[in-house]
């Protein structure tokens, strides 16, 4: 069977313009162990593992694409040359010859997606932290800001939106020693995998008025009160040296997370965290 150069141009041209999209709705979402293996591995892996678990289910979806909309779309074409192949049939047959036709010819030109973008937005916020390592590794609960060490270096590099009476209220209030200084934030996952993205090469790291800041420490389970904030937005570099820069960390993927600390993670409050530079 030949159809006409124009008319497969056409049902092409419908069949990529017309994507199946397979949509979830405010009811689907993704659970902790999930949002993990996606900030392990990638949205890419993740996307792919779920069109393998459904792959039964897209295949049906493509057929019905095929046999339906790409049928009814083009049925008054497509009749005129297949009667004429096959004039002592019955309508029927015909049609029947049609879909399988299509089914065998035009298959490859369908694309069939699930909107994982959509189950991300669905999945609500996620609590990070922006870790601000050093030279000095980490703060000790004696430490003093007067001498050379963690607390003293971390602030230097901190002062322009942090009142030093805030920064130390933090320390006093739970800085155990191995804590790290960090802001805390909340975002979408979505934005969350673009800011670590643009984590990989940007310069510097906007901080907004307003930011969550204390002392936490993964490794033991233990921080500080978190009820300070930049009292102005601040522009910190990602990497001052080898071992002075920033790094961020979603708190599911802490040893000891806040949620596990404080019993919840929901007293950190939405930023919008912007990368500058690459």
């Amino acid at each position: 069977m030949e159809l006409s150069a124009k008319l497969q141009e056409d049902i092409i041209s419908f069949c990529e313009g017309n994507p199946i999209i397979v949509e979830f709705d405010y009811r689907d979402s993704l659970d902790k162990e999930q949002i993990v293996k996606i900030l392990e591995n990638g949205i890419d892996d993740f996307s792919n593992d779920l069109m393998n678990y459904n792959i039964e289910y897209l295949l049906e979806m493509e057929d019905y694409f095929l046999t339906n909309t790409l049928f009814d779309e083009f049925e008054d074409e497509l009749m005129e040359v297949f009667t004429k192949e096959y004039p002592e049939e019955p309508e029927a047959f015909i049609k029947n010859e049609i879909k399988e036709y299509l089914n065998s010819n035009f298959r490859h030109y369908v694309s069939c997606d699930m909107d994982v973008k959509q189950l991300l937005r669905n999945s609500g916020e996620i609590s990070c932290l922006i870790n601000v390592h050093s030279n000095y590794d980490c703060c000790n609960s004696f430490d003093s800001i007067e001498d050379e060490g963690y607390l003293k270096d971390v602030y230097r590099r901190v002062y322009q939106g942090i009142k030093k009476s805030d920064y130390l209220y933090e320390f006093f209030n739970g800085a155990y020693g191995g804590s790290l200084f960090c802001f805390g934030f909340q975002t979408d996952l979505e934005n969350l995998i673009s800011i670590k993205e643009q984590l990989k090469t940007a310069k510097k790291i906007v901080i907004p008025a307003g930011t969550q800041f204390g002392f936490f420490s993964s490794h033991q389970g233990a921080g500080s009160v978190f009820t300070k904030t930049t009292y102005r937005k601040m522009t910190m570099p990602i990497n001052e040296s080898e071992y002075d820069n920033i790094g961020i960390i979603p708190d599911c993927q802490q040893h000891y997370s806040m949620a596990d600390t404080y019993g919840s993670n929901d007293f950190l409050q939405s930023q919008n965290i912007m990368m500058i530079g690459s």
